[in-house]
């Protein structure tokens, strides 16, 4: 079934994208920029990076075990993909309204909001592939 690839897809970029972040700050160094930061300020910014890798993880991970119960779990499978749609989609806006990766090269910006996109579209198509197709269940 299309909707369950594109789901698992979408979830394993998700679960790829919190993983990624966990090392992100070594990676690039980010402390770096900012020397004479307050101690409490870059305990917050990894914490707030922790956390949101972690959420990544999770969210991808339930996502891949959601699109295991497509059939027999329908309505959490809808309210997940209508969640992860609109966390993309806002995502990819702000993206747009507040760019990052532009100040160091362009296509960091570019590559950033193409995989927000890709990834908004990996739960979008789903979710409407499954909102038009009747629910099996109910025949039963």
């Amino acid at each position: 079934m299309l909707a369950k690839v594109l789901m698992r897809a979408g979830s394993v970029m998700m679960l790829g994208f919190g993983l990624w972040h966990f090392f992100v700050p070594s990676i690039h160094n980010w402390f770096s920029y900012i020397p004479e930061a307050p101690s409490e300020l870059l305990k917050a910014i990894r914490a707030a990076n922790f956390f949101l890798s972690l959420e990544l993880c999770v969210f991808g991970v339930m996502g891949i075990t959601l699109s295991l119960m497509i059939t027999t779990n329908r309505k959490a499978v809808l309210l997940y993909l209508l969640l992860m749609s609109g966390l993309w989609i806002i995502r990819a806006f702000y993206q747009l309204v507040e760019p990052q990766g532009g100040a160091l090269a362009l296509w960091i910006q570019v590559l950033l909001n193409g995989s927000f996109l890709l990834t908004a579209l990996l739960f979008i198509v789903p979710l409407l592939l499954l909102i038009r197709t009747p629910d099996a269940t109910k025949a039963r």
